[in-house]
């Protein structure tokens, strides 16, 4: 999958800013790796000053800068995934890109990628998909079986 086919199914469930569209795929990444052990979509992620970017994902919405990107009136065929952006959506939609962006400032991926950089200092350091798998994998045994 490529992380623009997965930036749609997100736009079809509600408009959003692109930092938060951003944080949307690098949470659904990061659960795919956790749950599965493989990658959703191939592109990389960077450690970013304001949390983890894909730079395919960028360039795609950038003139958007702090606007919403309208919702998208399409249909998902991929009824799976469809299915897990909900779920995502689910839980981290209620938050805005600023609050999802502090929340990967809080996380060992972002962090691990960022090590040596001061909290302002640009960088394009690659966030490892191990940090991302690993991280995830721990917060799903964490979880209560009810859930």
């Amino acid at each position: 999958m490529k992380v623009l086919e997965l930036a749609k199914a997100f736009l079809a469930i509600s408009a959003m800013t692109p930092k938060k569209l951003q944080k949307l795929c690098y949470y659904a990444q990061g659960w795919y790796a956790g749950i599965t052990g493989e990658k959703l979509f191939e592109e990389e992620l960077e450690a970013w000053v304001h949390g983890p970017v894909c730079p395919v994902l960028y360039d795609k919405y950038k003139n958007y800068g702090y606007n919403e990107i309208p919702k998208l009136d399409i249909e998902i065929k991929d009824k799976e995934m469809q299915e897990f952006t909900k779920q995502i959506y689910r839980i981290y939609g209620n938050l805005d890109g600023d609050e999802l962006e502090q929340l990967t400032h809080k996380e060992m991926p972002w962090i691990s990628a960022r090590v040596g950089k001061q909290t302002w200092e640009s960088s394009n350091e690659v966030i490892k998909f191990s940090d991302m798998q690993k991280f995830f994998m721990n917060k799903l045994k964490e979880m209560p079986d009810n859930v």
